[in-house]
């Protein structure tokens, strides 16, 4: 297989392709807690939409205040479209991931010496599928990754001189924004720190100066705190206090300890997922003291240790699983034909798999995206029983205003009571291809489910899980 320059140069290109395009989100987490409260502090989402998290204070508000500049800074150019700024936000967003990439590599790199093996780790890990589906995201998980990653390449393990204090200063800002951006990333850091104190003796008054780094960060969570809640509070104890101590994340669900292996196999697809698991064991056999394999460990080890677990919580270390694995079975295995083999079969399901990143995550937000620009030319629209902006039957109130058109006026009636000059319909039912009310006749123009699959269900049934059908009269159809 030809590693050049061309494929990984590609590569990139296609992360911020998928930055642009994927205006969906992952998990609801990434808007409801991010942009909605940017969005209300905008004066676009009201207070009582605001998830519980809002009145519990339990968010940092960092993220949500960048959010904020970039729909103020958006709106200054007359640009309230909320997929243009959705799309800018996840742009910075791959900006930080594909530079902690390039400032971690030369970690890795340095325990290859064929020049054919460092192009292969490279592409190796650019390719792997999952990555532009959870790195490109406006996310509090990416950007805590790359923020930690690039702090962690300034620090350098590898060395143990004294370091500049200036710098030192610099990867504690970028530490504390990290952890900010997602409280987990403290296993990280802690481990960091254990890994240090073992093996990097003489860098031990380092931590004082990095620590003096993280007020900077300290400071702007109270004020953006401030800015955001209206008193100063810090959110990392109260979110502690509420998800662990008082035990509400358990409320969401909870997992067993080997849910992370089990994840890591499903979710990457088996081929995948048990080479990386296979080699990240070999990885930590064989470099059982390095920095990257206590991370990887503890990281992992202790949010097993969490009744409520989520894949994407593990978004963290997903920059270092790979290198891990490809190095892992390098030096486990002496005969470079397995290696090679394995090495193409894992770059051949992931080229396939890459397009994945493509398919729409969230069907709510392919909704929205139609009827954003389907309904340019109305002032108000009409919808049946749950606001289609609404998230689901459980939160009634948690609605994706930011999703929404400023001008627009969303108006909840029911089918029957259609009339004249009310031509646009929302439902999550599906009343057939046509229906007639008043007189007036309705067609079906979208359905977020394929026509193969609307065609087979009975007419009325209703679709729990987000799926939006639009009805237009023929009178504005014509």
């Amino acid at each position: 297989m030809n590693f050049n320059r061309k494929s990984v140069k590609l590569l990139v290109c296609y992360y911020f392709f998928i930055a642009v395009v994927a205006f969906w989100y992952m998990h609801a987490d990434e808007h409801f807690q991010i942009v909605e409260f940017a969005s209300y502090k905008a004066g676009i989402t009201p207070l009582d939409a605001m998830p519980w998290e809002f009145e519990a204070k339990i968010r940092s508000s960092i993220m949500p205040f960048i959010a904020f500049l970039l729909i103020k800074l958006f709106s200054f150019f007359g640009i309230e479209n909320p997929f243009v700024i959705g799309a800018s936000a996840r742009v910075i967003a791959t900006l930080f991931f594909i530079y902690s990439l390039y400032r971690i590599a030369p970690f890795f790199l340095d325990k290859l010496e064929l020049e054919a093996d460092k192009k292969k780790i490279i592409l190796f890990t650019l390719c792997f599928w999952i990555m532009p589906s959870f790195m490109t995201r406006f996310s509090s998980e990416s950007f805590s990754a790359s923020f930690f990653w690039i702090g962690f390449a300034l620090f350098d393990s590898r060395k143990s001189y004294e370091s500049d204090k200036l710098k030192l200063i610099l990867i504690g800002i970028l530490f504390g924004f990290s952890f900010y951006f997602r409280f987990q990333i403290a296993f990280l850091l802690l481990f960091l720190f254990i890994w240090s104190i073992i093996y990097l003796r003489k860098r031990f008054f380092d931590w004082f100066f990095i620590a003096a780094g993280t007020l900077i960060p300290l400071i702007a969570e109270y004020f953006t705190n401030l800015w955001l809640y209206g008193e100063f509070v810090f959110s990392p104890y109260r979110y502690f206090r509420e998800n662990i101590i008082n035990n509400v994340a358990a409320t969401f669900g909870t997992e067993p300890f080997y849910y992370y292996f089990q994840c890591f196999f499903l979710f990457f697809t088996p081929p995948v997922g048990l080479f990386i698991i296979l080699g990240m064991f070999f990885y930590a056999i064989k470099f059982k003291h390095s920095v990257f394999t206590y991370l990887l460990i503890g990281f992992v080890g202790f949010h097993s240790l969490i009744g409520h677990k989520e894949f994407r919580f593990m978004v963290p270390v997903f920059s270092i699983m790979v290198p891990m694995a490809y190095i892992g079975f390098l030096y486990w295995f002496k005969h470079r034909k397995i290696v090679d083999v394995c090495l193409k079969v894992f770059i051949i399901l992931n080229l396939i798999l890459l397009p994945t990143a493509l398919i729409v995550k969230s069907t709510r937000s392919l909704n929205y995206f139609v009827i954003y620009f389907d309904s340019l030319h109305e002032n108000q629209i009409y919808c049946d029983k749950l606001n289609p902006y609404c998230l689901n039957n459980r939160f009634p109130n948690a609605k994706h205003y930011f999703m929404k058109r400023r001008d627009l006026q969303v108006i909840e009636t029911h089918k029957d009571s259609l009339t004249a000059g009310q031509n646009y319909f929302i439902t999550r039912h599906y009343y057939g291809e046509t229906f007639f009310v008043n007189k007036n006749k309705y067609i079906k123009t979208y359905q977020t489910l394929p026509k193969s699959i609307v065609k087979r269900l009975p007419v009325n049934v209703e679709d729990p899980v987000g799926v939006t059908y639009i009805y237009k009269s023929e009178t504005l159809m014509q």
